[in-house]
């Protein structure tokens, strides 16, 4: 059974699905094993060390001179079992520290295993980031490109309307003036001036309804206009993105 944050493996010798995710929450719990296993070979380590001196106080005092022959008699028997199970328990305790460090090996190639992995997907994700920076910025300067174009022919075009309009107020006055006296309501006859009132009502008349129709139609044309460059502005940003 694997322990919690890290990748089980299956039946079949598969890993799970969940283990083709691989966190540092993985690496902390290999760490926390280790350190375990670590303070288990510490504890086994010093067990043993001291089942061996108990075992050999209890042959130095059954060897001793001073020790009573009858006393020795009676607690050979005794004596030879309780050394035998002090061995029996040293040579578990030695399986189990030679298991232990096996652990401690497996653990430590798990843990470069799982940090070389998680090494090369930071470096991959860095390498992606990197292409999509790239990317960026290379549009951007294809943006600023188009851009610099756009503001050099809107830079013409403004030069180019600024020129039509200033030849248009100059001819205006006079277009106006030229346009008013071809007309019957201003004449001059025999060096007199006539003045037709009605003619100049009825100009009026037409002349301002139709020139408020153009200002009208000139503001719907620009409106759609404005409309319809903004949805294509978005409609680029959406392709860009």
């Amino acid at each position: 059974m694997a322990p919690p944050g890290f990748p089980s493996a299956s039946h079949d010798g598969r890993l799970d699905k969940e283990s083709d995710t691989f966190t540092f929450d993985n690496l902390r719990a290999i760490q926390h094993i280790e350190e375990k296993a670590q303070e288990a070979m510490l504890v086994l380590k010093l067990n043993t060390e001291v089942l061996e001196q108990l075992r050999l106080h209890y042959d130095e005092v059954a060897k001793h001179a001073d020790f009573p022959q009858d006393v020795k008699d009676e607690c050979k028997a005794n004596l030879h079992r309780f050394n035998k199970g002090i061995v029996g328990v040293e040579k578990d305790m030695h399986m189990l520290r030679s298991r232990t460090e096996t652990l401690l090996h497996l653990l430590a190639n798990r843990k470069n295993l799982l940090s070389g992995i998680l090494q090369h997907r930071s470096s991959k994700a860095s390498e992606f980031y990197a292409k999509e920076s790239r990317e960026s910025a290379a549009r951007m300067e294809i943006m600023t490109v188009k851009m610099q174009d756009l503001a050099m022919k809107t830079k013409q075009e403004t030069v180019s309307m600024r020129v039509i309009t200033t030849v248009t107020l100059f001819f205006l006055p006079a277009t106006f003036i030229a346009t008013f006296m071809s007309t019957d309501i201003l004449k001059f006859q025999d060096g007199e001036q006539d003045l037709q009132m009605q003619g100049l009502r009825l100009y009026l008349m037409i002349a301002l309804p139709a020139t408020a129709l153009t200002f009208v139609a000139w503001y719907f044309i620009y409106y759609f206009a404005r409309r319809e460059a903004r949805s294509n502005d978005r409609s680029e940003a959406i392709g860009e993105a």
